[in-house]
């Protein structure tokens, strides 16, 4: 890549998902709007929001907002210069890792897990529905996390990751508990299956249920973590990468695929959609049996 399309890249990625890898996480959610306390600075009242449609932010304390490069400048205390240098070209794991300048954060806008159980709840249900995901599926690999946020109380889809940390997500929210890190489930094959959310995840497993080949599965929970999981996939013979039909999904599976023989793209399944789930929640239904070797093209 030249400069201007490592910076295009960096400026397309999801701004709530690199905050989350900081282990920034909202203070509260009013439908496309997240809203945190200052990570630029000390506040007690949350005026820092990011716009998840437009992935946009602004903090409204400093009169400033933009695209995810202003943020890591402001953030870091870097230039364009020094963006370039220290990303390395490993978009945007390098970027996450680097130390940031300290911030005093609130304890009571952390995520507090309160409680665990087998996924029952009504609105839960008929979330898992809307999304094409049989609930014995979602079952077998979620729970239903009952958390406190802040100083309110709320339940969500729970999808734990490899270092006790939870995906959670309903309707109307997407949220992060720390530690984040990848999932992986494990079937000793010699195939792996690569998914960005686990919502893909559980589209392939009800896809492909009683007929996929022995695979194992690593679910990234953000693309931010493929490169830290690579350690893992050149294990394996065969790598099927399932990931977002959007410009960092596709770059990260073609600079892959290109790297490493063992690695294929298998998003063209998906290809006029925005991700497996989509897919499945406007054609699956009817596409079904088409395509009962899901992910197995070579």
């Amino acid at each position: 890549m030249d400069i201007r399309e490592k910076l295009n890249y960096i400026k397309q990625l999801n701004i709530v998902d690199h905050l989350e890898s900081l282990n920034i996480y909202p203070s509260k959610i009013v439908n496309c709007n997240y809203w945190y306390t200052s990570p630029l600075r000390n506040e007690k009242t949350p005026s820092f929001k990011v716009d998840r449609t437009k992935n946009l932010w602004f903090d409204f304390g400093l009169g400033k907002g933009g695209s995810l490069i202003d943020f890591i400048l402001l953030y870091k205390d870097w230039t364009i210069g020094d963006l370039i240098r220290n990303s390395n070209g490993n978009y945007p794991n390098s970027i996450s890792n680097i130390p940031a300048p300290a911030i005093n954060k609130k304890a009571d806008h952390k995520i507090e897990i309160l409680s665990s159980k087998t996924i029952s709840s009504y609105p839960l249900v008929d979330y898992l529905k809307s999304r094409k995901i049989p609930l014995d599926v979602a079952q077998k690999y979620c729970s239903e996390i009952h958390y406190r946020l802040g100083e309110k109380e709320y339940y969500a889809i729970g999808f734990k990751n490899d270092s006790g940390g939870y995906e959670l997500r309903n309707k109307y929210m997407k949220l992060s508990t720390s530690p984040k890190d990848h999932t992986t489930l494990l079937n000793n094959a010699t195939r792996i299956c690569v998914f960005e959310g686990f919502f893909d995840f559980l589209s392939f497993i009800a896809i492909t249920k009683n007929q996929q080949p022995s695979a194992d599965f690593l679910i990234l929970n953000s693309l931010s973590f493929f490169e830290k999981a690579k350690h893992i996939l050149n294990r394996y013979d065969n790598v099927d990468l399932f990931l977002d039909n959007d410009a960092p999904g596709q770059n990260c599976s073609q600079a892959a695929c290109q790297e490493n023989s063992n690695y294929k793209d298998q998003s063209k399944l998906y290809s006029q959609n925005k991700d497996l789930n989509e897919w499945l929640i406007l054609f699956g239904k009817q596409q079904k049996q088409k395509h009962s070797g899901l992910g197995f093209k070579t």
